[in-house]
């Protein structure tokens, strides 16, 4: 796993992190996208976006040295509404949980 992907996944996995919530920003592409808030999704909020592919370029070095540092805070952190549920296991493990999960919630409908 490279270094940019670490934060993205620690924040994916925090508990802390998942009280932020996730928002719909173009700060860093110029496209609608939605990613965990974070001080660069703060700071752009309200503020002009050039469209893309302007903004991507415009926002790609400060990515790429946040994501050389290990700062989330400056990533883009791509994630669903409910990314807190994220599960970090191996593959085989989480097929076996999600099947007996299936299993589970198909015998409390009965």
């Amino acid at each position: 796993h490279d270094a940019s992907g670490r934060p993205h996944r620690e924040y994916l996995a925090s508990p802390e992190i998942a009280k932020r919530g996730t928002t719909i920003t173009r700060g860093f592409s110029g496209r609608p996208a939605r990613g965990i808030v974070n001080k660069f999704i703060e700071a752009m909020a309200n503020q002009p976006v050039m469209p893309f592919p302007l903004q991507n370029t415009a926002t790609g070095q400060l990515r790429k040295e946040a994501g050389a540092r290990g700062d989330a805070e400056y990533q883009s952190l791509w994630a669903g509404t409910n990314f807190a549920k994220c599960r970090s296991l191996p593959a085989a493990e989480l097929i076996h949980t999600l099947m007996a999960e299936l299993q589970e919630a198909r015998g409390a409908r009965l």
